[in-house]
C-alpha cells in the first residue's frame, strides 16, 4: 500500500468520528461483558438449561432475571448494526476522498479479525465473537452498495423465514406432548449435569494446558451451531446498514420528531418480547400439556420472543440518541464513548481479566461467584475501562 493510501486508512481524527455510535457502542460492549460474565466467564451457561435460578436467593434471581429481560441479547445486536454502520462509513469516506482500494482493505480487515478470533479461541476463550462478525462482514459486502428498498426487502424475507422457523418449531414442540421425548429430555438433563461437574472441575481448577484441551473441544464440538449467530449478526447488520441509509444515525438532531415517536415505541414492544422470552419455558411446557391448542399460546410467545431482541435493540439506540441531545445526558455518555472508541481492545481485555479471575489458570473462582456478584464485578471492571479508554 502506498503512503497515500495508508494515510487514507488511518483512525479518524477526533473531528471526523460520530461521538454518538461510540457511546451506544460502548454501552453495547458493556452489556457483552455483563452477559459474558454472566452466562461464562462466571460458570457454565448450561446450568441455567437445568433451572431457571440455579443460585439460590432473591438477588441472584433478581439478577438473573434483570440481565435476560433487559440486556441478554440486545447488546450483540446492537453490536452487530454498527458494525455494518462502520463497514458504510468507512466506504463513504474513501470514496469522498476520491481514493481507490476500499474492497482490499475491507478483505483484509475482515480476514484479520478473524485471525484475531482464532488466537482468543486458542489463547483465552472458546466463545469468541470476532470471528461470526467477520463471516457476517463479508456476507454484508454485497449490499454496501445496494438500494435501500434492496436492504428492507431482504429484512422482510428474512424476518419471514424466521417467523416461519418459529411458527414449525413451535407447533412441533407442542404436538410432541409427554411420553417418549420426556424420557429423552431426562437423559440430556443428566448429560448436562455431568457436563457441569466436568466443566467446573477442569476450568475452575485446571491448569492452562487442560483449559486449553477442554477450550478446543468444546469449539470443535459446538463449530456449526454458532452459524445461527453468524446468520443473527447478518441479519442485525442489515438492520443496522437500512438505519444508516435512513440519515437518522448521521444527524440525529435532525431526526428528533421521528425519534420521540419511534424510540419509545420500539423499546415497549421490544420489552415485551422479553418478558414472552423471560417465561416461555413456562408456556411452552403448558403448550405441550394441553396438545394442539397449546399451540395456539406457543406460537405468539415465541414469536414475540424470537422478535423482541431487534425491536429493544433498536429501541436502545433511539432512546440513546434522544438522550444524546441533552447536555445533562451528555455528560454522563461521554464516558461510554471512550470505552466504544477503543471496541476492540476493550472486548479482548475482558477475556483476558475475567480469564484471569475465573479460570484456574488465575484466580479459580469459576462456580463460586452468584450472579449478584458477577453483575459488581462486570460493572467495576468496565468503569475501569472507561477510564483507561
Amino acid at each position: 500500500m502506498s503512503g497515500e493510501a495508508a494515510a487514507a486508512f488511518a483512525p479518524a481524527r477526533p473531528e471526523e468520528r460520530l461521538a454518538h455510535l461510540d457511546v451506544i457502542r460502548g454501552v453495547a460492549l458493556l452489556g457483552v461483558l455483563v452477559m459474558n460474565v454472566q452466562y461464562h466467564f462466571r460458570g457454565p451457561a448450561v446450568a441455567y438449561v437445568l433451572d431457571r435460578h440455579p443460585w439460590p436467593g432473591f438477588f441472584s434471581g433478581a439478577v438473573d432475571d434483570l440481565l435476560r429481560l433487559v440486556v441478554q441479547s440486545k447488546c450483540m445486536t446492537l453490536f452487530g448494526m454498527l458494525f455494518a454502520v462502520g463497514l458504510a462509513i468507512q466506504m463513504e469516506r474513501k470514496e469522498a476522498r476520491g481514493d481507490g482500494g476500499f474492497w482490499g482493505f475491507a478483505w483484509r480487515r475482515m480476514l484479520s479479525l478473524m485471525a484475531i478470533g482464532a488466537l482468543h479461541v486458542v489463547l483465552l476463550w472458546e466463545g469468541d465473537i470476532l470471528w461470526i462478525y467477520a463471516l457476517a462482514g463479508i456476507l454484508i459486502f454485497p449490499f454496501l452498495r445496494r438500494k435501500t428498498r434492496t436492504l428492507l426487502i431482504w429484512i422482510a424475507a428474512l424476518a419471514g423465514l424466521t417467523a416461519l422457523a418459529v411458527v414449525f418449531f413451535s407447533v412441533r414442540r407442542a404436538l410432541a406432548g409427554a411420553g417418549p421425548a420426556d424420557a429423552h429430555r431426562a437423559e440430556a438433563m443428566a448429560r448436562i449435569g455431568e457436563w457441569i461437574a466436568g466443566a467446573t472441575a477442569v476450568l475452575g481448577h485446571g491448569t492452562w494446558w487442560e483449559i486449553f484441551l477442554w477450550r478446543l473441544r468444546e469449539w470443535a464440538e459446538h463449530f456449526l451451531s454458532q452459524f445461527a449467530a453468524v446468520y443473527e449478526t447478518f441479519f442485525s447488520s442489515l438492520l443496522g446498514l437500512a438505519v444508516w441509509r435512513s440519515g437518522v444515525l448521521r444527524a440525529p438532531e435532525a431526526h428528533l420528531p421521528a425519534l420521540r415517536r419511534w424510540a419509545p415505541w420500539l423499546a415497549g414492544l421490544g420489552l415485551a418480547g422479553s418478558v414472552l422470552e423471560l417465561y416461555l419455558r413456562p408456556i411452552r411446557a403448558f403448550a405441550s400439556a394441553h396438545g394442539p391448542w397449546g399451540a395456539a399460546l406457543s406460537i405468539p410467545a415465541s414469536l414475540g420472543a424470537e422478535f423482541g431482541t431487534p425491536l429493544l435493540a433498536l429501541g436502545y439506540g433511539g432512546m440513546l440518541l434522544l438522550a444524546w441531545q441533552s447536555l445533562r445526558w451528555r455528560a454522563a455518555l461521554v464516558p461510554f464513548g471512550w470505552a466504544g472508541r477503543m471496541a476492540l481492545t476493550n472486548y479482548l481485555a475482558q477475556s483476558l481479566v475475567m480469564t484471569a479471575l475465573f479460570y484456574g489458570w488465575g484466580l479459580g473462582l469459576f462456580g463460586s461467584v452468584a450472579p449478584w456478584e458477577g453483575l459488581g464485578i462486570s460493572l467495576l471492571f468496565f468503569g475501569l475501562q472507561m477510564l483507561v479508554s
